[in-house]
């Protein structure tokens, strides 16, 4: 593999959770070694004013991707010219040998299980949070239960937990206790 390419929709107006938790997992899927690998590219440049487009970049390189920057990754602007893709993909190629992906490194040479990973990890202890978040915020809910602002909350706080448990049946192909997706209103 030569190298990794990560799309990023700059007309979107901001960075959620599940783009921050995405990206988290990206990153962990990757790991340090590889970032220099990694080539994170904005596009949709032409649905956005180019000052606003301009300041979001920014924003996604001084916070949010800071850290693959500061392990090498690069970042291109991309747009509806084939030419602009093809750079990106002759960038990756003109880089040195490809060092594996920490996934691949984690499945492959220290042959860990995939829940012992460090991406499904994340996942898992981003679905702890959240239900300890849930446990907490029951109690208040309960007393509170004619106030729309609480209800909100909690309905927010559930749809988090249940976006976790998709990206997490769904990337880790992972057995999730029944009970769990139940509470949530999934049933596989």
């Amino acid at each position: 593999m030569a190298g990794v390419i990560y799309l990023y929709d700059i007309s979107a107006k901001r960075w959620q959770g599940s783009t921050a938790r995405n990206f988290e997992v990206f990153e962990k899927l990757c790991g340090q070694a590889a970032a220099r690998k990694v080539v994170l590219v904005t596009t949709m440049w032409e649905q956005v004013n180019k000052a606003v487009g301009e300041k979001r970049e920014r924003e996604l390189k001084d916070e949010y991707w800071k850290g693959m920057i500061k392990h090498g990754s690069a970042v291109h602007r991309g747009n509806l010219d084939q030419m602009a893709a093809q750079d990106t993909v002759d960038f990756l190629l003109a880089k040195e040998a490809m060092y594996p992906l920490q996934i691949q490194k984690e499945l492959g040479e220290i042959n860990r299980a995939l829940q012992d990973t460090e991406a499904v990890r994340f996942l898992s202890d981003a679905l702890q949070e959240l239900l300890k978040s849930r446990e907490e915020a029951t109690p208040i809910l309960r007393s509170a239960a004619d106030d729309p602002a609480a209800t909100q909350r909690a309905l927010e706080n559930d749809n988090q937990i249940r976006s976790v448990l998709q990206e997490i049946s769904v990337k880790g192909r992972l057995e999730i206790p029944q009970r769990l997706l139940r509470l949530f209103g999934r049933d596989n």
